[in-house]
């Protein structure tokens, strides 16, 4: 008898706050993925201008890899691409293949983060795993260009700037989504036990 009234009884209802969810993590979803996508573009681009590129417009500065277009005048003391070693330009693309390969990491895990709330997956462990992944990631982002100090200036590039206002803000919200992940886990655990207790 149980069985059939089961067969027949109105489909649960999802709650308003869940379907607010769903629907507000669509675009974030979309954002991460074209974010991921143009950071990945970016460093690709940087990485065969960095190799090939053999005019004037393409140099390093305090600042790092700088591209000036028309007639912007060059920074002083920067350095034509191209006239950088080859062995040190080498040097320089291992930082910068783990700085951008951290935050394309990063968007992605926050894309999939976003995908697990849109299919209502709010409080299950998939989502929490994306978080976490992202803020180690996006830590890595933040201290990865003062990790790698010694190795830019030890291939005689120039890197001065190598703390800005966003590794900052990458390092506080990476430590941020791991304290998210765990009230998360903690809240899923105390509604568990609850149920256990109906």
């Amino acid at each position: 008898m149980a069985a059939i009234e089961q067969l027949y009884a109105e489909p649960k209802q999802e709650a308003p706050a869940r379907k607010r969810i769903r629907r507000l993590s669509a675009p974030f979803e979309l954002v991460f993925a074209v974010l991921a996508a143009l950071v990945a573009a970016v460093y690709v681009a940087t990485l065969l201008v960095g190799l090939f590129y053999s005019g004037e417009h393409f140099r390093l500065t305090d600042q790092g890899p700088t591209l000036y277009l028309g007639q912007d005048t060059f920074a002083p003391g920067s350095i034509a691409i191209s006239d950088v070693p080859l062995a040190a330009r080498l040097i320089g693309f291992i930082p910068l293949t783990i700085i951008q390969g951290a935050l394309v990491g990063a968007f992605y895990c926050l894309h999939r983060l976003f995908a697990a709330y849109r299919r209502g997956l709010v409080f299950d462990e998939a989502p929490v795993r994306w978080m976490r992944r992202a803020g180690a990631l996006l830590i890595v982002f933040a201290l990865a260009p003062a990790a790698f100090q010694p190795l830019v200036r030890a291939a005689g590039l120039m890197d001065r700037a190598w703390l800005h206002g966003h590794t900052i803000a990458a390092l506080l919200v990476g430590g941020a989504l791991f304290v998210l992940a765990s009230v998360i886990t903690l809240g899923r655990e105390i509604e568990e036990e609850g149920e256990g207790y109906i």
